[in-house]
């Protein structure tokens, strides 16, 4: 449910700053909008926890969540995982990139950022379903081709915000 919700959010949340943007042109307005879901939200935690006052007794048995014992590709996997995160590219210096270089209007740039999150909630499905079944080895051509989209994303980033500094825009 938490990542259904949170999935819902990132999608929906942006397509609503995005069409505030496009009609009206004003971020003030449009951040000003998101109070709507953010008092939704709000009040579905305070609900929740007069209906579920004590949600741990909804847990059967107490997971075990000690970091011992784990098998040496987990290790490997959350090192690789580590070092493809910090390759890519926060969305937030493509959207100045965006903006800088002129390639979408402002008011497309959330509508970007809800496209890029339908797209990690489904590929998020279709890759657990895929790790279910066969396991980690699902995940390393996702890995790698991730890895490459890096170069790219930091180069785009780089020319908009060198290009006062080096002649070019």
């Amino acid at each position: 449910m938490h990542e259904e919700l949170d999935q819902f959010g990132s999608l929906f949340g942006p397509l609503l700053v995005s069409a505030v943007l496009a009609s009206k042109g004003d971020y003030r307005l449009a951040f000003l909008t998101l109070f709507i879901p953010a008092t939704l939200t709000l009040a579905l935690i305070v609900t929740a926890r007069f209906v579920y006052p004590h949600p741990e007794d909804l847990e059967v048995v107490a997971p075990d969540v000690a970091a011992k014992g784990l098998p040496g590709i987990f290790w490997i996997y959350l090192a690789g995982t580590a070092l493809v995160a910090a390759g890519f590219v926060d969305f937030s210096i493509m959207a100045f990139h965006f903006q800088k270089a002129s390639v979408v209007s402002r008011s497309w740039i959330p509508a970007f950022y809800s496209v890029a999150m339908g797209v990690s909630g489904i590929g998020s499905l279709l890759f657990g379903r895929l790790f279910d079944r066969i396991g980690i080895k699902a995940l390393v051509p996702l890995t790698a081709l991730t890895t490459l989209s890096a170069p790219v994303q930091y180069g785009a980033a780089w020319r908009s915000i060198m290009g006062p500094w080096n002649g070019s825009s």
